[in-house]
């Protein structure tokens, strides 16, 4: 309910480290780490410096990567079968970030801050592993390189924590400005196959430029009435500006001399996106055992296109929607180590410009997707059913869920032909349902021990089209771990394994994989020991080991297109503090 679009499942909400308090006096912090990761050969050193100076407060951080491309193990995964380790392309990258954050504190409680970020990456790319080291003759060749991007961001705010007014307690007002540019190129060879001349096929190469200026600002206020009613309240607006220039090469070879294109058509137009929300949420104390929190937003979301060089034919299109949204979430304590938890609500997920706007050939090099700038908003109807239990050394979670979307956004094949590929475009499917549960526990059986597991389960249907495959994640996971940490804090270790089931429920085109998206499991151990305390000064090494039994996989996001994971990684990392 607070922050809008998207957030068809509920939020993760990451609050960034502040200044130290007014009241903790004049004081200087900060640390200093290196990491060094074997596989790939990432070094990574970064550094982190906060304090106050009488009422200026002000945080500073950087941090500098430097990676190759990394390997991935031996093994099968699907129908791929690896016989050696062989070099994912395209995997290194080189980027820095820095941070800065001054924050001057009045009386009673407020602030006002600024904020600068910026991130800056070269030689950056996707990943891919070469047909020939997957024994693959005439599948498409594909690779997606990001050969500069930066991203600056600046923001002012004020926060207020003691105003005591009849409208507020609670005050923050939030302004920002960010600027992302990003060059991207997609450079795909796709054969013709059998009964052509060897070599034929048709080469695309697209370099892509993006510009997106960002503008935007958030006030939130908070108003407790009394000691069992607590009101937040308030208004976000934000204001993309998206300019884009492509260059595009195809080239048909294989039949006398390269039959060679080249056009300066943009595959998505220069658009503005535009979103202005209210929204209200009030917790409640109806009784000692009992809470209830319900809210409500209503958002408006527009998006446009603007004259562009390369499209000057195209008329503008405009997509908008309007939606109002609410939630009701009800705890009620059974004794004091249990409690029952049940949530129902309302979500939606705007179209982006790239879903509205997107026409040229897809990432995966199967097709050519077509725009659609007629799509509508997803609306989500969640339900939710829980209970907590905590009690001494035993903590225990579970959970049932159900969400079902109204006009979910997915790719689907035309049944027409641009070119050599098949179109796709993206269409909105009536209705989608997703449901499952998640378990979870912990149990210290003594002081420095500790034992964890959890277990999710999600199945997916398309109601009104039930032989379409729609899972957009894998069917199951499991998580556990088995740590260690000293009592007196010198040292730790922790082993954690993960698996993830196999999915049926999904599309995978014309992946190598096959039809069925493998599961895998993977072991990582990590520790690490405090070396020497001098003073306020703490130095700690610190030694984990990734994916230990060298296991052969890939993520859900990477399969469709096939990008492993790094084959086992020894990583070392040193950290002063002060």
């Amino acid at each position: 309910m607070l922050y809008g679009s998207d957030a068809i499942g509920g939020v993760v909400n990451l609050i960034t480290d502040d200044v130290p308090p007014l009241d903790g006096g004049d004081q200087i912090n900060g640390w200093v780490r290196y990491v060094f990761r074997g596989e790939g050969t990432q070094h990574r050193p970064s550094g982190n410096l906060s304090g106050r100076l009488g009422r200026l407060g002000f945080r500073m951080s950087g941090a500098f990567r430097d990676a190759e491309p990394y390997m991935a193990p031996a093994g099968s995964f699907g129908d791929i079968r690896l016989n050696d380790d062989v070099l994912v392309e395209g995997t290194g990258v080189r980027d820095d970030n820095l941070n800065l954050l001054l924050d001057y504190s009045f009386p009673n409680s407020h602030n006002v801050f600024g904020r600068v970020e910026r991130y800056r990456a070269s030689d950056a790319g996707f990943g891919f592993v070469s047909n020939e080291d997957m024994g693959i003759e005439d599948g498409a060749n594909i690779d997606i390189t990001y050969p500069d991007q930066s991203v600056d961001r600046f923001v002012l705010g004020y926060r207020g924590r003691t105003l005591g007014t009849v409208f507020a307690d609670r005050l923050d007002v939030t302004g920002y400005y960010q600027n992302n540019e990003r060059d991207f190129v997609l450079d795909v060879f796709v054969p013709f196959g059998p009964g052509t001349p060897p070599g034929a096929g048709v080469s695309v190469v697209n370099q892509n430029f993006t510009d997106i200026e960002s503008t935007g600002f958030r006030i939130e206020a908070a108003k407790l009435a009394g000691d069992r009613v607590l009101l937040t309240y308030g208004l976000d607006f934000a204001h993309d500006d998206s300019r884009n220039t492509d260059h595009n090469v195809s080239t048909v070879l294989g039949f006398g001399p390269p039959m060679v294109e080249e056009t300066d058509v943009p595959t998505v137009p220069n658009a503005t996106y535009r979103q202005i929300g209210a929204f209200a949420q009030t917790e409640l104390t109806l009784h000692d055992r009992l809470s209830l929190i319900v809210g409500g937003r209503w958002q408006s979301v527009r998006s446009e296109t603007k004259l562009t060089p390369g499209l000057e034919d195209e008329p503008v299109a405009r997509n908008s929607d309007g939606t109002f949204v609410g939630a009701a979430n009800l705890l009620f304590e059974v004794t004091p180590e249990l409690n029952l938890v049940a949530a129902v609500g309302r979500g939606f997920r705007a179209p982006n410009l790239v879903e509205l706007f997107f026409n040229g050939a897809t990432p995966e090099g199967a097709g050519f997707q077509v725009r659609n700038p007629e799509l509508q908003a997803e609306t989500s109807f969640n339900m939710e059913l829980g209970l907590k239990y905590r009690r001494s050394k035993v903590a225990f979670e579970g959970y049932l869920f159900r969400n079902q979307i109204r006009n979910g956004i997915r790719i689907a094949e035309t049944g027409e032909m641009v070119g050599p590929f098949p179109a796709f475009q993206n269409v909105n499917i009536d209705k989608l349902r997703f449901q499952g549960y998640e378990v979870s526990g912990e149990y210290e059986p003594f002081a420095g021990f500790s034992f964890g597991l959890s277990y999710s389960a999600l199945s997916s249907k398309d109601v009104l089209n039930p032989n379409n495959p729609i899972g957009d994640t894998y069917s199951s996971k499991l998580l556990t771990h088995a740590t260690y940490r000293a009592p007196n804090g010198r040292f730790w270790g922790t082993y954690r394994l993960r698996h993830s089931g196999e999915q049926k429920d999904t599309e995978l085109l014309s992946n190598p994989i096959g039809d069925v998206l493998p599961g895998f499991t993977v072991h990582d151990v990590r520790g690490g020991i405090r070396l020497l305390d001098l003073g306020r000064t703490r130095h700690s090494l610190g030694i984990s080991v990734e994916n230990l039994t060298n296991e052969l996989y890939a993520e859900f996001s990477n399969a469709t297109f096939f990008r492993p994971q790094p084959k086992r990684t020894l990583l070392v990392s040193w950290i002063t503090s002060f």
